[in-house]
């Protein structure tokens, strides 16, 4: 079902003393930052950071193809600057820019050197490595806002491109009964699994794989990945939910909400609700008969 993982697509800076180089490229239009984000990850680029106009490529000096890189944003006449970053460490980077994200009063996510805040209902430790879902990219909290609004008690869940396992542990702490996170990324099972033991969250499995195959029938299925994948993939999706079972769809724009409804139509789910934020969109489906 090819590559789902957002582990290198909008991950976090790896976490060692390395010399690393910045590309920071010019975009006119959001939509333009999915495919060029998937080939700067093919041209080695392991760390991505989004604004509005603008991507910030990260990578280790000696892993990437540069030549190839020049040429690919001069033939699609992108404006971009280079700089090197020298030896720095960048773990010590991250705790300093790492600040909690906090959703009203429903969740916290925050690092362990992290005070817990009193007065909310659910508390989430997460330490991305190279994985992506700290709640900061809008396409976390998107989802995150959208299963605040869900019954997730009792419920079997899974929770498909899982990255930093964010969305399991939620559901884990919403009352979910077993929970799946699959991931096909090796540093994203990693960084789950030691996420998962960090939140004490013993009925969530996480496993690596790139497909829904011989994973049973769930009630609510969790996917924040891509729209191409989404897409390609909703068909798949539908046959592991029960009926009147949720999905919840999260990592495209909000100018691909119609594309992505027409395909959910055509595979017999229907809108109960939508999610937007910065330019992203989610979308609440449900599987009729």
């Amino acid at each position: 079902m090819g590559d789902f993982s957002l582990a290198k697509i909008r991950g976090e800076i790896p976490f060692f003393i390395m010399s690393y180089i910045r590309y920071t490229i010019v975009i006119d239009e959001p939509a333009d930052a999915e495919l060029l984000i998937a080939r700067l990850i093919d041209a080695g680029f392991e760390g991505m950071e989004e604004e509005e106009n603008e991507i910030r490529a990260y990578a280790e000096k000696d892993n990437v193809d540069e030549n190839f890189v020049r040429i690919m944003l001069q033939e699609q006449g992108l404006k971009y600057t280079r700089q090197e970053l020298g030896e720095q460490n960048w773990n010590q980077i991250w705790e300093t820019d790492y600040h909690p994200i906090i959703i009203e009063d429903f969740c916290m996510i925050r690092a362990a050197f992290h005070q817990p805040l009193a007065g909310v209902k659910h508390d989430l430790v997460i330490t991305p490595k190279m994985s992506f879902g700290t709640g900061h990219h809008a396409t976390t909290y998107l989802m995150i806002d959208a299963m605040r609004e869900i019954n997730f008690s009792g419920e079997q869940v899974l929770d498909f491109g899982t990255g930093t396992g964010i969305l399991a542990i939620l559901s884990a702490k919403m009352g979910a009964g077993q929970i799946v996170a699959v991931d096909n990324d090796d540093w994203s099972i990693e960084n789950a699994k030691e996420n998962v033991i960090a939140n004490d969250c013993s009925n969530i499995t996480v496993l690596k794989g790139d497909s829904t195959t011989e994973l049973g029938i769930f009630d609510i299925l969790l996917a924040n990945i891509t729209k191409n994948f989404l897409i390609e993939n909703l068909a798949d999706f539908r046959q592991h939910l029960r009926l009147g079972g949720v999905l919840i769809l999260g990592g495209f724009f909000d100018a691909d909400e119609e594309e992505m409804l027409r395909t959910a139509e055509l595979n017999k789910m229907h809108k109960v609700r939508e999610y937007r934020r910065d330019g992203w969109a989610c979308l609440v489906l449900k599987k009729k008969a």
